[in-house]
């Protein structure tokens, strides 16, 4: 690989981060946009992911799952914001937001998940390409 490789490899990478953290923030800022409605809802239970990203093993991120009446209709929706603790007891009442025209959609209190990851993925972004430019521009040396 050359050092010319390494730059351009950076500078994409980078690019390619902060597209995602945008895509991320544009998401959210929508689903914040859309779940204008407010209900109480009953925690069923918690959907469960685990990472082995971490270097101290793996992680456990746990998603609400959420059943509430609307309109009438009972409706079940998992919140798309994980967290890395179980926040509520099971068969809590928790106050939603969710989305007049399509209650399936939701948020929960104090969501900031895709808000966390669009800062993440744009500080990351930005290092890369900085590290990238500054590479390209002689300033920092490359030695492969």
């Amino acid at each position: 690989m050359t050092p010319g490789m390494l730059v351009a490899i950076l500078i994409l990478a980078g690019l390619g981060m902060i597209a995602l953290g945008l895509w991320m923030l544009r998401k959210a800022r929508r689903q914040k946009a859309l779940c204008t409605a407010k209900a109480t809802a009953e925690l069923l239970r918690y959907e469960e992911e685990e990472t082995t990203s971490s270097e101290d093993g793996p992680t456990t991120y746990y998603y609400p799952v959420f059943r509430y009446i609307v309109g009438g209709e009972e409706h079940t929706a998992c919140s798309s914001a994980a967290t890395n603790r179980r926040k509520w007891k099971i068969g809590a009442r928790v106050d939603i937001l969710y989305n007049p025209e399509d209650p399936g959609m939701i948020r929960a209190p104090g969501e900031f998940g895709s808000y966390f990851g669009f800062a993440v993925a744009a500080v990351l972004g930005m290092a890369c390409m900085a590290f990238g430019v500054l590479a390209a521009a002689g300033v920092l040396e490359v030695n492969l």
